[in-house]
């Protein structure tokens, strides 16, 4: 007589469906967990990538910053250079105003200063005539010994030419002489030894 255990070979099929589901069940939990973990990884690598650029750009923007100081300090800087350079260039173009204005009133000045100087006793200038570097005396004296006198006065200022006499004349005991010289700011070089140093008109 055989038995057949209906029983027991009834639930090996469910045995086996349950375990095939607890299996699926525990893949299914492990992928999601892979993938969530990835995910997070991900998020994680993610901010420290923007944590670390937000720090770069935080330092680049502080070097900017200072940059711009820098650049604003040193516009104030170039400015008073230029300011400087400006009044500089001002104050130079006075000072040859003023130098100019200088040696234009050396020149008479000192002409007269030299020729009051070589006046001799018994002469006198009537008038003077300055034209260019070009000088004319025109005066009067009691004898041709005083022009004479004049003459080599005038020929020893090193500014002065050696001077020429252009005429001389005499009217009651009187005697009119007119002269001439060229001048320089630079000392004239000397006339040599054994020149005469002037003509004089006899009487």
């Amino acid at each position: 007589m055989i038995k057949i255990n209906l029983v027991s070979e009834g639930r090996k099929p469910i045995v086996a469906r349950k375990a095939k589901e607890a299996l699926g069940v525990g893949q299914t939990s492990l992928g999601e967990a892979l993938f969530y973990g990835a995910l997070l990884v991900g998020v994680l690598l993610c901010a420290l990538v923007w944590w670390h650029y937000k720090g770069e750009i935080a330092e680049r923007d502080v070097q900017i910053a200072e940059a711009e100081r820098e650049v604003k300090e040193l516009e104030a800087v170039l400015k008073e250079v230029e300011d400087f350079k400006q009044k500089k260039a001002e104050l130079e173009h006075k000072i040859n105003v003023i130098n100019q204005l200088k040696e234009n009133q050396w020149g008479p000045v000192k002409i007269m200063d030299e020729i009051s100087a070589a006046l001799p006793d018994l002469l006198w200038l009537n008038s003077m005539t300055l034209r260019g570097r070009n000088v004319e005396l025109k005066g009067r004296a009691f004898n041709t010994n005083q022009v004479a006198t004049f003459l080599e006065s005038l020929k020893n200022v090193p500014e002065f030419a050696e001077p020429r006499l252009k005429e001389t004349s005499k009217s009651n005991d009187i005697y009119t002489f007119d002269l001439t010289f060229d001048f320089s700011f630079q000392p004239v070089t000397p006339v040599g030894e054994g020149e005469d140093p002037s003509a004089v008109a006899s009487e």
